[in-house]
């Protein structure tokens, strides 16, 4: 606060704009990223920080850091350890099998599990340099056999299906979860925005009940920054900053509903701000939110439809953060790949520290979702205490979508896997082209576009829309309450009131002439209806009004 001050007051020209961005350690050059481990040998010193430099135009500060932290701490400074006065990267036989046997194992005895990481990084840096050497002359005296030979990586595809197996089934045991986890955030939103209303409307002194709890609003200080609010639970010393603790509440519901209904990326969501919420109106009138996906891990930028419940999220999180003049405050994130401040953004993940906002941070987060999980007694398959990360959600999306029908290639282009999944598809298409007819591989007709858009014009129907995939028949036989594609539409729910009774008077009928069968499936139909109805209510709940009317148009 006093560095926002002194640099209002214009005792800080010329200084960041806020004391975290001066605090906050910075880049460091390729010769700085070297002497880290203390290399004895001056040529291959010289060597590393060379290469280094070489590839910062097309690496990531992440990715340099942690190619230094391994050829230079994990790949040569155990090779001075074990044979001091070592100065050529040029090993012998015995040089290079010994260290690719310690490799395999950390300080403790514990086993590596990025083993076969240090391997391949160590193999491209000798393949670089002799790629290097056919056009620069100062590569050529370091071009010498690399002693990680294709043979040594032969065991990276079973560790790779290792490690899918692992996120497979971390996602089968996640999945189950899911209700009770997306339930228990909306509820402590629900239960913290009270306890706050209640504490706002106490005296400093007076007691308050909530949720079966007895409450004192406490005496502040004149010290005390205007509007703080201080509750205590009656008969314990401990203080509760309501504020804090229904903003907390308020980001973990968004933070999870977000990840949950969008898929995106964990460094994806920190990036978004007002301007990635766009508006696309279809030739029939109808407005579609959509939102803009910039680029982090992948150099494409993506657009992905929004659902109702992820507009209703969004929507809540652009009327939280309007100032009185209709614009989001513009806060600074910080890029921990790159090491660097962005520019000042109407970010919509922000939160208020002291005089000014600031982007929520990665630990922020991370810390959020973990708690979540810790909070609602989630125990995995051993009994222990499951652990979240906001990655989680966006495996869930992705399967989720795939067990709804929807293609496997377009779930994975909204997931953002455009690149490898095209290459792999096209190669899946060129082997069925060869044992279809050629005459099946021409231009639709006009007919046969006009039934294809003629689907999703169908897709209206009585209590809202279907979300069947194009070319795919009804399962469920029209029984649409009964059937994950059907998408309520808000404003039919009262004409799920009168099904429900209908549906009450179908099955006295069965009782009453001992129809069995019928009355089992009347009972499920009646509990899907009001899944579906809680869906809808919950919905309508959430919208703070008129959905997004500051966001700009596409």
């Amino acid at each position: 606060m006093a560095w926002h001050h002194a640099r209002a007051a214009g005792l800080l020209a010329g200084e960041p704009d806020t004391i975290e961005v001066l605090l906050r350690s910075g880049k460091q050059s390729a010769t700085e990223l070297v002497d880290r481990y203390q290399v004895a040998s001056a040529p291959v010193r010289a060597l590393l920080i060379d290469y280094l430099t070489e590839l910062e135009p097309t690496h990531d500060y992440a990715t340099r850091d942690n190619l230094a932290r391994m050829l230079a701490n994990v790949f040569w400074k155990d090779l001075e350890d074990h044979h001091p006065g070592i100065d050529t990267i040029a090993l012998s036989t015995d040089q290079a099998a010994g260290w690719k046997q310690r490799v395999k194992t950390k300080s403790g005895g514990r086993v590596r599990r990025d083993y076969f990481s240090v391997l391949g990084s160590v193999r491209t840096f000798y393949l670089d340099i002799a790629a290097w050497a056919h056009e620069q002359p100062r590569w050529t005296p370091w071009a010498v056999p690399c002693p990680i030979s294709p043979r040594d990586l032969h065991g990276i595809t079973p560790a790779r299906r290792a490690a899918t197996a692992r996120m497979q089934a971390r996602t089968r045991t996640l999945a189950p979860h899911m209700p009770r986890l997306v339930e228990h955030a909306r509820r402590r939103r629900d239960q913290a925005e009270r306890l706050l209303a209640q504490a706002r409307a106490a005296v400093p002194g007076d007691e308050f009940d909530h949720d079966n709890t007895r409450y004192r609003r406490v005496r502040l200080t004149k010290q005390a920054q205007p509007g703080a609010i201080r509750v205590s639970v009656v008969g314990q010393d401990k203080r509760i900053d309501p504020i804090l603790h229904e903003e907390r509440a308020f980001w973990t519901w968004a933070i999870v509903e977000t990840l949950r209904h969008s898929g995106m990326r964990f460094e994806e969501l920190k990036e978004l701000t007002h301007l990635s919420i766009r508006q696309f109106t279809k030739p029939d009138g109808e407005t579609v939110p959509l939102l803009q996906i910039a680029p982090s891990k992948t150099d494409c930028e993506r657009i992905i439809p929004c659902s109702p419940q992820l507009t209703a999220v969004l929507a809540q999180i652009v009327t939280r953060l309007l100032s009185t003049d209709g614009t989001i405050p513009l806060s600074v994130r910080y890029d921990h790949y790159e090491r660097e401040h962005s520019a000042p953004m109407p970010f919509l993940f922000q939160i208020r520290r002291g005089p000014r906002p600031r982007a929520m941070s990665s630990a922020t987060i991370q810390d959020y979702v973990a708690d979540l999980a810790t909070d609602a007694g989630l125990l995995d398959t051993d009994g222990s205490p499951l652990r979240l990360t906001p990655h989680d959600f966006r495996r869930l999306f992705i399967t989720d979508l795939v067990t709804e029908g929807f293609p496997i290639h377009l779930a994975a282009q909204l997931a953002g896997h455009q690149h490898e999944v095209f290459a792999a598809y096209d190669r899946f298409i060129t082997a069925c082209r060869e044992l279809r007819p050629a005459a099946e591989y021409r231009e639709p007709t006009q007919q046969e576009w006009g039934e294809f858009h003629e689907h999703f014009s169908r897709r209206r129907i009585a209590l809202g829309s279907c979300r069947r995939p194009y070319g795919s028949d009804c399962a469920h036989e029209h029984a649409c309450l009964r059937c994950n594609f059907l998408q309520v539409d808000p404003g039919e729910i009262t004409q799920l009131d009168a099904i429900e009774d209908n549906l009450h008077a179908r099955i006295a009928e069965a009782e009453s002439n001992s129809w069995l069968g019928d009355v089992e499936q009347l009972h499920l139909t009646v509990r899907n209806l009001r899944d579906k109805r809680d869906q809808v209510q919950q919905l309508l709940d959430s919208l703070p009004g008129p959905l997004l009317t500051a966001a700009p148009d596409l």
